[in-house]
């Protein structure tokens, strides 16, 4: 023995060894094994929740939410199978015998491992119990935000508008309202959604409170501003010969134009789609799309039915008409050399709609805006209902101006 001591790598090796039990001795610390008269473990556990078994229906219940738990016992592998399986253990006060007022009870548990001691702090706890007090709200909504510049916000449409609400009998005065919280900060397009619910007071604070539901579906219109206008339509050509156009019904007769606040405050018609005449010879009806001017952005509904009537022309008309000269330039004279102040026009179509027809019906008009200076040849442009056909030759329609 003295020989392998002073022997410097024995001395070395058994260093080692001395130095890796001693480790060894202070991290690790190993599992007490389960017999009697062995070793107790003791753990705690804080913030158990404390549930309630009573009448949700009917009462309102104050209680504390948590006790803590002290479990002991000397099975390690019993200890630990608590935190296994979560949900086997329960801490709990019983209050079904009870009714409304504050009472003193004992917290109960199950659910723990057999064998263990259980240690609730606090034992007992306070709890008071009140009525439940039912009464129906209509749901407000609150709006957070703004939606986006130059948009416009609709009232909001709620489903379902009134819901039950259950609070504690001694909160029932200062229930206000009950809220769903909408943000419609920067929207630009129709808010749709599910919101919660919650009961508040005068002040706007929340009350405990059961709603029933508990959400609603909130449906916000968000849209560019808009008008509702009539619908005006275009008309080029005429009918074949022989038919005359009885009736055009539109589908329908206004629509809602979306655009600008400037455009919209002038607008008091829309321009529709530009319907060819000469296409009918006998009933029709057709779908066309409306087109979008300037800055618009859409119109609702974006087509228009079309029903067009015809029928065999039966009957003709002649009037004299004022012509008008239009779009003058400032500082200028136009006079009408040929073939004077009025127009002879000849007219067709059904006796119904003849007889109807008055000279404030008829328009001649000249366009002079981009005419030079002296006599200038021109067309006589003659606008009449569509449901009546300007039977004038294209001679009788040449006209002759002087400019100054």
């Amino acid at each position: 023995m003295d020989k392998w001591l002073k022997n410097n790598n024995v001395v070395k090796v058994l260093s080692l060894v001395l130095a890796v039990m001693l480790w060894m001795v202070v991290n690790i610390n190993p599992a007490p094994t389960s017999s009697i008269g062995g070793q107790q473990i003791s753990t705690k556990i804080d913030q158990v929740q404390l549930q309630a078994i009573y009448d949700e229906n009917k009462y309102f219940v104050t209680m504390p939410t948590t006790v803590q738990v002290e479990i002991k016992g000397s099975d390690y592998f019993t200890l630990t199978s608590l935190f296994s399986s979560k949900n086997n253990y329960k801490v709990y006060v019983d209050l079904s015998s009870l009714r409304k007022g504050t009472f003193s009870v004992p917290v109960q548990y199950k659910g723990f491992p057999a064998g263990a001691e259980v240690v609730v702090e606090p034992k007992t706890v306070q709890v008071t119990i009140e009525e439940a007090k039912k009464v129906e709200k209509t749901v407000q909504v609150e709006l957070i935000g703004k939606v986006k510049d130059g948009f416009v916000m609709g009232e909001p449409i709620v489903k379902p508008g009134t819901v039950m609400v259950s609070v504690p009998e001694s909160r029932l005065q200062d229930l206000a309202s009950v809220q769903a919280i909408v943000n419609v900060e920067g929207a630009t397009d129709t808010v749709d959604k599910t919101f919660e619910l919650k009961a508040v007071d005068k002040k706007g604070q929340p009350i405990r409170a059961k709603i029933n539901p508990e959400k609603v579906d909130v449906v916000i219109p968000v849209t560019l501003p808009y008008k509702s206008v009539p619908l005006v339509l275009n008309y080029t050509g005429r009918p074949p010969d022989g038919i005359v156009i009885s009736s055009i019904v539109m589908n329908p007769p206004t629509i809602t134009v979306y655009g600008p606040k400037n455009l919209l405050l002038d607008l008091s018609a829309y321009m529709g789609p530009t319907l060819d005449l000469s296409r009918f010879s006998a009933n029709d009806t057709m779908k066309m799309k409306i087109p979008l001017y300037d800055q618009f952005s859409k119109t609702d509904p974006d087509t228009v039915e079309i029903i067009v009537q015809v029928s065999t022309a039966v009957s003709n008309n002649a009037m004299d008409i004022p012509i008008k000269i239009i779009n003058l330039p400032k500082g200028r004279t136009a006079t009408l050399v040929e073939p004077g102040t009025t127009i002879h026009v000849q007219l067709q179509g059904t006796a119904e709609n003849l007889a109807k027809l008055t000279k404030d019906d008829i328009e001649a008009t000249i366009d002079v805006g981009k005419l030079g200076l002296g006599e200038q040849n021109v067309v006589i442009n003659v606008k009449a209902p569509y449901t009546i056909k300007v039977m004038n030759s294209q001679e009788s329609l040449k006209a002759v101006v002087m400019i100054k």
